[in-house]
């Protein structure tokens, strides 16, 4: 397979030129599954509570792998450093899934990897309610490697 330059950096892509879209998402789909095994869901009594614990997983998991945001940081800062550490980080929040696989899906590739080779590190699910004991509450489902 031929490689590419990137930022003046050789990649040797890990995909062979005959990988389908339905292949690489089914291996998507698959690292998900596994990382899922070891999700936690926590409970929280608002909404806000719930999101506010979402984005501290999210900088938690970001300052692990390296990356470390400043309050108040422009957006294009943060771009420039999640691909300078590798990071990616989608959004998901597709009717079709279901509430608890909906939220933030964090990625980072290794050194040989091009940028969209990302394996999943994290997924930190949007704050979803949750009914227990009949008061509304708001849940967050959480995994990392």
């Amino acid at each position: 397979m031929a490689a590419i330059m990137i930022d003046d950096k050789e990649y040797t892509p890990k995909y062979s030129s005959d990988t389908t879209l339905g292949d690489m998402g089914k291996r998507d789909k698959d690292n998900f599954e596994h990382l899922m095994k070891q999700a936690e869901t926590k409970e929280f009594p608002s909404h806000e509570i719930a999101f506010l614990f979402q984005l501290q997983c999210m900088n938690t998991v970001l300052v692990k792998h390296g990356v470390k945001i400043h309050q108040g940081a422009k957006a294009k800062k943060i771009d420039a450093l999640l691909k300078k550490h590798r990071m990616r980080i989608e959004h998901r929040d597709d009717i079709y899934l279901p509430v608890e696989q909906r939220g933030l899906y964090i990625y980072k590739g290794n050194q040989d990897q091009i940028w969209k080779e990302n394996e999943i590190v994290a997924f930190i699910s949007d704050p979803y309610k949750s009914v227990i004991i009949l008061t509304p509450n708001f849940s967050i489902t959480f995994a990392k490697r």
